[in-house]
């Protein structure tokens, strides 16, 4: 089946436009794609009443770019013995651009249609400039493009003379050295302090390392954008161990939208793993060797404000978790989501540990251990030392701030927080000894809160 079948862009082009997605009349969706509906449309015609097309001003591209007219078109003809007149009487080679797109009225509007690639793209046994690429297909006679579709990346970067979006790309390099290994970098998309950014795509490109074998699992297992999987099993099924060959890029990510993904720095991190049987010919000493690019429009903040963002909004910088469990010599595990870029950019991170106290009165026996990714904490067990409820029945009512006990203060993880698998995930476990059977908090016998701060390097 074809690409527009379902619903998608050939892979052959070289410029890809999500505009031409779901635009091929083969596509089973396309009736009720974008809103169209046939009972918008009335089967009666009365030939004295002039059509909704007389009345439409299409909209202006303005000094950026002239965009192609609703009524009247510039509308081409085919006449055979000239060749092709276009609607203002230019001859016209056989091989020109293609007429003007198809306009579609819709419930949300006037639209144009994105014209598909051409099939039978060939005239006196040559190919049209369509069949190549079909780019050539949304420019009509007069060398003006399409009408951009709503919310679209061409909607806005053709309008800037409005609203002063313009498109910037930032690109890093990503590599490892051994096999298995997992390489990551970030990207600095935006600075949300003095603009703003949205229609963020992330496209992540490879060398040819030693990803041949399509039975022994030479491949890159995944790629994450901060911490979201954004790819899996990635082969360029290709070799490079000829030394006297370019390597070229091979696609793994095309333009993915990471708006949902950009922390409130304006920041990706972005990561990628091999399996361990990439193994052999590495580019300039690295098995994975990859490109990220990342795509933003971006403009200036048109107003000044200075706001407090909350760290806790931000999961660069803190995070929070809590451990609990409700039985004697239990165990409380939780894993900490974050966004590792600071770590990764030079910056350090530690973690704290608060403990409410519930039977810990009993010296050795009543006791705490924490660990972070498999590794202790403390040097020894915690003894937070109270027990609220043998307090209370001796006539001391403990304060809720006197319950809270520090057991574990800006502990270093930032080694942790670079190299944890998967990146961007921290486990955190708490185990209390068997002798903490009684004064539960909240139904629990531990019960800890967990505080991840990082702070940049500039800072």
């Amino acid at each position: 089946m074809s690409s527009g079948w379902f619903g998608d862009f050939s892979w052959g082009e070289s410029t890809y436009s999500d505009e031409g997605v779901d635009a091929s009349k083969d596509y089973p969706g396309w009736s009720v794609a974008q809103g169209r509906d046939p009972s918008v449309s009335s089967s009666y015609h009365d030939e004295e009443i002039l059509s909704k097309d007389f009345f439409h001003e299409s909209e202006s591209g303005g000094p950026d770019g002239a965009w192609q007219t609703h009524f009247p078109a510039a509308e081409s003809l085919r006449v055979p013995a000239t060749g092709l007149i276009d609607g203002v009487g230019r001859h016209l080679s056989p091989f020109d651009a293609g007429g003007e797109n198809n306009w579609v009225y819709t419930p949300s509007g006037w639209i144009q249609d994105y014209s598909p690639p051409v099939e039978q793209g060939e005239v006196g046994g040559k190919h049209l400039a369509a069949w190549f690429d079909s780019s050539i297909r949304q420019i009509d006679r007069l060398g003006r493009q399409s009408m951009p579709t709503a919310g679209t990346a061409r909607s806005y970067s053709n309008r800037s003379y409005l609203n002063g979006w313009s498109e910037r790309s930032v690109n890093t390099s990503i590599t490892c050295k051994t096999p298995g290994c997992s390489g990551s970098s970030s990207l600095q998309l935006f600075d949300p302090a003095t603009e703003e950014g949205q229609l963020c795509g992330i496209s992540i490109f490879v060398h040819a390392t030693d990803y041949d074998d399509d039975w022994s699992k030479e491949h890159i297992e995944y790629w994450k954008v901060n911490g979201a999987i954004a790819s899996r099993q990635c082969n360029p099924r290709a070799r490079g161990c000829n030394s006297t060959a370019a390597r070229p890029l091979y696609p793994c990510v095309n333009t993915l939208n990471v708006d949902s993904l950009v922390n409130t720095a304006g920041t990706v991190v972005v990561e990628g793993k091999n399996t361990a049987l990439v193994d052999d010919c590495p580019d300039n000493g690295n098995l994975l060797s990859a490109v990220a690019i990342g795509t933003c429009l971006v403009r200036t903040r048109t107003t000044t404000t200075t706001t407090t963002v909350p760290t806790a909004l931000d999961p660069s910088r803190h995070v929070t978790g809590l451990l609990k469990c409700d039985t004697p010599g239990c165990t409380g595990e939780t894993d900490l989501h974050f966004v590792p870029a600071i770590a990764l950019n030079g910056g350090t991170c530690s973690m704290s540990v608060n403990v409410t106290q519930t039977d810990y009165d009993d010296g050795p026996g009543e006791a705490v251990f924490f660990t972070v990714a498999g590794k202790n904490m403390t040097d020894s067990p915690v003894q937070p030392g109270n027990n609220p409820c043998t307090s209370e029945y001796q006539g001391t009512v403990l304060a809720q701030a006197d319950r809270v006990f520090s057991a574990v203060s800006k502990f270093d993880v930032t080694d942790l927080v670079k190299t944890t698998h998967p990146l961007g995930t921290l486990k955190v476990t708490g185990t209390i000894t068997p002798l903490v059977d009684e004064c539960g908090y909240e139904g629990n016998l531990l019960y800890a809160t967990l505080s991840l701060d990082c702070i940049p390097a500039s800072a």
